[in-house]
């Protein structure tokens, strides 16, 4: 078997969801001392209303309105096409809700064939003629492999919409590739004023279960996984194409955070139907729906049907006036229709697809907001080493090298053991207890019970920095 270790930072399209109205939590006028926070508290008061308010953590607000307005007219008037005097309406400050993941994964190359592309020349005996033609010579893999990645919270498809209130299509393009996750704090009410002094208007609430958001980050690592194999054995055997994959695939310490995201909200009436613009508040990301000039389509139209006609000698075939009619004026009026009605068609789609899947995830159990993997989000906390070397300097508990929870004994390595030794250990004691090899329920469960175990003791071990506090403070 070959190991092969890589870091995933893959960014793929935009994941869509469901839609219902969503409560809103109105910001009090009187935002001073034990008043607000005890506001606040209230909204929260159990994890069946929501995760738990000690869990949740924000992005706070480091750009002003001006500069939203601002960036909300670049995303509007960034092509020549786009339409004109689109100013909002309206524009406030939230913050909307979303599920932050992070996960290390191992995935094994079971079994799979790798094609080779080549040009065969054959008889044609319809044409009388020899013709080449590329066919493609398939072979069995001769050996398996062990992929490891970790995806991390900075991949803006680990960060989960948690609400139902907008459609995803609009809201997931604010999301960045790290920045402003690097930023991230406890949620307290001094995060509700804005650098100019202005006030957030709502706070908008969870009601997308963390199980939903597990999912639907279990099935992107899923997908991404398959596509890393395929490339990794493309590569590997120099062969153009791969299929009958088997892939087994283990993801490891997976985790979910309640995360608010800063956002304005810029609103804006189109043809009898309210469109919303959003800007991130701390790195403007913006989406939302475009707008284009049917004046500019149409022009551009006529003018390109006209050249290509010409070109094409339909003039000297048909009429002058078939001509004009067929070939110019019907086209033009088609583009410069669509393109006025290609927002609300777009808009009626997403809403369509937000309600076939709410739905969808109205059939699966939503039991609970807190599972022992709903955490609150500490990944850039800037007070992290500090408390490392606090809680080391204060409680002194291990000394380095003692294994206090046993990790290095489970995995069965030194503690000055090389990071390849851990990972070696690691993947001949998780393909020795992995539950799914045993049929028996009590050893199933026991296996099952030793696999958490190996799992828990290789993520700090494998990760430089956790183990470097395990080693300091004896915790994990």
């Amino acid at each position: 078997m070959t190991i092969v270790h890589f870091r995933s930072s893959i960014i793929g399209g935009l994941v869509l969801s469901s839609w219902t109205k969503s409560p809103l939590m109105k910001i009090p006028r009187e935002r001073f001392g034990g008043l607000l926070l005890r506001q606040y508290a209230t909204k929260f008061p159990d994890p069946k209303q929501g995760p738990k308010r000690t869990k949740l953590k924000a992005v706070p607000f480091t750009r002003t309105k001006n500069e939203a307005l601002e960036a909300y007219a670049r995303y509007h008037g960034k092509s020549w096409f786009s339409a004109r005097h689109l100013d909002p309406e309206k524009m406030d400050a939230r913050y909307v809700p979303f599920w932050v993941g992070s996960t290390s994964v191992v995935s094994n190359i079971v079994s799979a064939q790798v094609g080779y592309n080549q040009t065969v020349v054959r008889y044609n005996r319809a044409t009388n003629r020899n013709e080449a033609t590329i066919e493609t010579r398939w072979r069995w893999i001769d050996r398996q492999f062990t992929l490891e990645g970790e995806y991390m919270s900075t991949d803006p498809q680990m960060q989960i919409y948690g609400a139902y209130k907008y459609k995803k299509g609009y809201i997931n393009p604010i999301r960045g590739n790290g920045d402003g996750i690097e930023d991230i704090q406890d949620f307290d009410p001094s995060l509700l004023t804005l650098p100019d002094r202005t006030e957030v208007s709502h706070v908008e609430i969870f009601n997308i279960k963390p199980n939903i958001a597990v999912e639907t980050i279990r099935k992107y690592v899923q997908m991404q996984e398959e596509r890393q194999a395929e490339r990794f054995l493309m590569q590997t055997y120099r062969a153009d194409n791969v299929r009958l994959l088997h892939l087994e695939t283990e993801l490891l310490d997976l985790q979910v955070s309640p995360v608010y995201f800063p956002v304005f909200v810029a609103k804006k009436e189109y043809l009898g139907t309210k469109f919303r613009t959003f800007i991130h508040g701390a790195t403007l990301n913006t989406g939302g729906q475009l707008f284009y000039s049917p004046e500019k389509t149409s022009m551009v139209t006529a003018v390109s049907t006209t050249l290509l006609l010409m070109a094409s000698g339909y003039f000297q075939e048909h009429s002058f006036v078939s001509f004009v009619w067929l070939g110019v004026v019907a086209p033009t009026i088609a583009v410069g229709m669509a393109t006025l009605y290609y927002p609300l068609f777009s808009n009626r789609v997403r809403h369509e697809w937000r309600s076939w899947e709410q739905k969808k995830h109205e059939q699966v159990e939503q039991d609970s907001w807190d599972y022992e993997w709903v955490r609150g989000y500490n990944e850039y906390h800037q007070k992290q080493e500090s408390t490392y070397r606090k809680t080391y300097e204060s409680q002194g508990r291990a000394r380095k090298g003692s294994d206090a929870l046993g990790y290095y004994a489970t995995l069965g390595v030194k503690p000055d053991a090389s990071k390849e030794d851990i990972q070696s250990a690691f993947r001949m004691l998780a393909m020795k207890n992995h539950p799914d090899r045993f049929s028996d329920p009590k050893e199933k469960v026991m296996h099952q019970q030793k696999f958490q175990k190996i799992s828990e003791a290789y993520t700090v071990l494998r990760d430089p920095a956790k183990r470097k506090r395990y080693d300091a403070t004896g915790t994990s």
